[in-house]
């Protein structure tokens, strides 16, 4: 609803309780092994914050440890890049 109707004070207001409940939930995973190197992309159930001091490598960690992976804000979620291809990361 918040995406339909994003000037809609009642629907910004309930969402924000929602996330304060709930918190945030994975809404969709895109894996794009075609690319090199590998990319993966997570959607979230509510959008990202546009704070100049959000960072997304700080709601990110991996198992096992990948220091060369790039952590990024895209379209509303967190795209990371640089993971190795045909082996599986926790993340």
């Amino acid at each position: 609803m918040y995406r339909a109707y994003p000037a809609d004070t009642r629907i910004a207001a309930d969402l924000k309780k929602t996330v304060m409940t709930y918190g945030f939930q994975v809404q969709s995973v895109t894996p794009d092994a075609n690319q090199f190197p590998t990319r993966t992309c997570v959607k979230f159930t509510a959008p990202l914050s546009d704070a100049p001091d959000f960072h997304a490598s700080n709601w990110v960690t991996f198992s096992p440890a990948r220091p060369h992976a790039a952590v990024v804000r895209e379209n509303g979620g967190i795209c990371v890049t640089g993971l190795p291809a045909g082996s599986s990361t926790q993340m």
